[in-house]
């Protein structure tokens, strides 16, 4: 088996067609580990980002992909520049990391992955918010043989506060079955209502929200939590605007808005993975005190019609408070992070792919007079150049 390091687009480009049929045979690929996704994420992110891929001995056959991006990390108690990684999937903050596999050979796979790993300079690698437990395992193993500390973070010991348990509701096959079995009378009551009232009074007006139209609902929506004093939605639909941008892009955005007289009320934003079925959802964004009821649940329902309709198979709420799924039959579905360091010296800490990104700190050490700094850092990068 083959491994080689990918950080151009031309390169990856590529790569299309054999990933393609990789994400077809893994089971625990996702939209957010699609070559389409991915090649949007890189192309606005250069010298950012690289990926590991793994090929048969023949290099006829992807075997297996690692997205991985590179930040930047200037270390006071050290006064030099390091590289930290993380899954490339970061790069549109997609709530869901990984990396694919061909099933048969997983082990095998990982374990070419992690050798790789170990010619790459880096000092700290973070992969959070894996779904795939046996994948982190190997990595862990991997990783601590060549003296790394490595921590695994798992829904029972992640640090109060730190959800890292997805809210997941399996679709039935119709939307009345939903209605009748898997959410509360209450809200099932509350959707028929305001279901009515949209058909029957024309102030209310439903839309999906189209490319086209995406930033200006999403500034609609950011200036709706602004008014509403809601600094928290206002810092999720900040965070998730990236993957709906790209969900936009790949035709699978999901964003129903609901506007009164012009006024807008509320807004759910959504990526839809055709891979697995599920509809994400990414953010929401609702009006105070509106006497329209639960806007949140009645937009959650329009969703989860949607994707019956669409052949949609889970509808997963995200990592967020259960105050806002105790009305659905949902499940918990774990996700797993680790974080994975060691000690570099000066000539193994830094990545040339940071090298752009290091010389911008440079100049921001020298205008804020930090002189020290500056020089230090352009000695640690005079050295790198030179090798």
């Amino acid at each position: 088996m083959k491994v080689a390091l990918i950080d151009t687009l031309e390169e990856f480009e590529a790569l299309k067609a054999p990933w393609d049929a990789l994400c077809r045979r893994d089971l625990d690929a996702n939209v957010f580990l699609s070559w389409g996704w991915l090649h949007r994420s890189f192309r606005e992110n250069p010298a950012r980002w690289s990926v590991l891929v793994t090929t048969t001995s023949d290099s006829q056959v992807l075997t297996g992909a690692l997205p991985l991006k590179f930040r930047l990390h200037w270390s006071k108690s050290r006064t030099l520049f390091q590289t930290e990684i993380e899954c490339g999937t970061r790069l549109s903050h997609a709530p869901n990391a990984g990396l694919l596999c061909e099933p048969q050979i997983e082990q095998q796979v990982i374990d070419r992955m992690v050798r790789a790993l170990k010619t790459i300079p880096w000092c700290k690698l973070s992969l959070s918010n894996l779904p795939q437990k046996s994948r982190i395992d190997v990595l862990a193993e991997g990783l601590q043989a060549q003296g790394c500390k490595v921590t695994i973070s798992d829904p029972a010991s992640a640090k109060r506060g730190r959800r890292m348990a997805s809210h997941v509701m399996p679709l039935p096959d119709s939307f009345a079955g939903l209605l009748s079995s898997q959410i509360s009378p209450s809200v099932a009551q509350d959707w028929e209502q305001m279901w009515t009232r949209i058909g029957a009074e024309s102030d209310m007006t439903l839309r999906f929200v189209t490319a086209e139209g995406l930033e200006a609902a999403c500034d609609g929506l950011d200036a709706l939590a602004k008014a509403a004093g809601d600094q928290r939605a206002r810092d999720r639909l900040k965070a998730a605007r990236p993957a709906l941008r790209i969900a936009a892009a790949e035709r699978c955005l999901l964003l129903p808005v609901l506007s009164q007289n012009g006024k807008l009320l509320a807004g759910l934003g959504h990526v839809f993975d055709p891979q697995d079925g599920s509809l994400l959802q990414l953010a929401c964004v609702t009006a105070p005190e509106t006497g329209s009821g639960d806007l949140r649940a009645f937009l959650t329902l329009l969703a989860m019609r949607w994707a019956i309709d669409n052949g949609g198979l889970f509808y997963d709420f995200g990592r967020i408070s259960g105050r806002h799924t105790k009305s659905f039959a949902t499940e918990r579905e774990a996700s797993y992070s680790l974080t994975a360091t060691r000690e570099s010296d000066a000539d193994h800490c830094l990545d040339p792919i940071s090298t752009g990104a290091a010389f911008d700190r440079v100049a921001a050490f020298v205008q804020s007079g930090q002189h020290e700094n500056a020089i230090k850092a352009c000695n640690q990068l005079s050295a790198l150049l030179r090798r």
